[in-house]
């Protein structure tokens, strides 16, 4: 079995109930449905309070920095602490798109570092076009972190992963690790016990259904790549897999 350890269950053009009713037959253990913002994390958590093998985080995503106020932060801060809270994300830097305020997402994503502190929960991270601020970033709070976190649809240069491995943190794939032009070869010298998989669905969707909507039954082809390029055999893989999603986020 696997876990989807990324998804958005909370988006328009996923159904969350037909999802969890075909976990069985799609061979997921469970599934953890990502916040973005307030609205998103409140959704997340209903979303997991509702279905058993369903957990949540919560978080702000660096694309809504500008939302952010102490009534909204403090809102997260007690959305946190639901028991089926597992994590603090999405979190992180993006200087992707035009008109960042690189200043406001450092801020922005340290109050969240330090809420995952207080809470002793792991931090789930997004980065993009941000990797020597993002690692700089970690890097020098990772003593906050007694949970650490994983480094979410891992996409930074390769590199980056060992560095990330070496603070204690988990490395997670998604759909683009089986894109055709993706290297994969870094992969095989990073710990096996380090390694997640997700689908980050809606998103993302993996060869060879790239370009539709992803489901979370589509980490299997993300998982069933790795451990090809890994020489391993495929229920192994998932099951150490599963085991290491289930460390990171304590889950049962």
């Amino acid at each position: 079995m696997l876990i989807d350890s990324h998804a958005h269950l909370t988006y328009d053009s996923i159904s969350a109930d037909d999802v969890v009713s075909n976990m069985t037959s799609d061979n997921l253990y469970a599934i953890v449905t990502i916040g973005t913002n307030v609205e998103t994390s409140k959704k997340a958590v209903e979303c997991a309070s509702k279905y058993d093998n369903v957990y949540a985080t919560v978080g702000i995503h660096p694309d809504y920095t500008e939302e952010l106020t102490k009534e909204s932060f403090d809102e997260l801060e007690q959305l946190a602490k639901n028991k089926k809270v597992v994590g603090i994300g999405e979190i992180g830097l993006d200087y992707h798109t035009p008109g960042f305020d690189s200043k406001k997402q450092k801020q922005l994503f340290l109050q969240q570092i330090e809420l995952a502190g207080r809470l002793d929960l792991p931090i789930c991270v997004h980065s993009r076009d941000a990797s020597e601020d993002m690692f700089n970033m970690i890097k020098d709070n990772i003593h906050i972190l007694k949970k650490k976190g994983v480094m979410h649809c891992f996409s930074d240069p390769d590199e980056y992963a060992k560095k990330y491995v070496e603070l204690g943190f988990y490395i997670s794939f998604s759909g683009n690790i089986t894109f055709k032009k993706r290297n994969r070869e870094f992969i095989k010298e990073l710990p096996i016990d380090k390694i997640l998989v997700e689908t980050d669905a809606p998103f993302l969707a993996p060869e060879p259904l790239r370009g539709t909507v992803n489901t979370p039954k589509n980490v299997k082809l993300v998982a069933q790549k790795i451990a090809y390029t890994l020489e391993m055999d495929y229920e192994k893989f998932a099951e150490i897999t599963l085991e290491n999603t289930k460390r990171l986020y304590n889950i049962k």
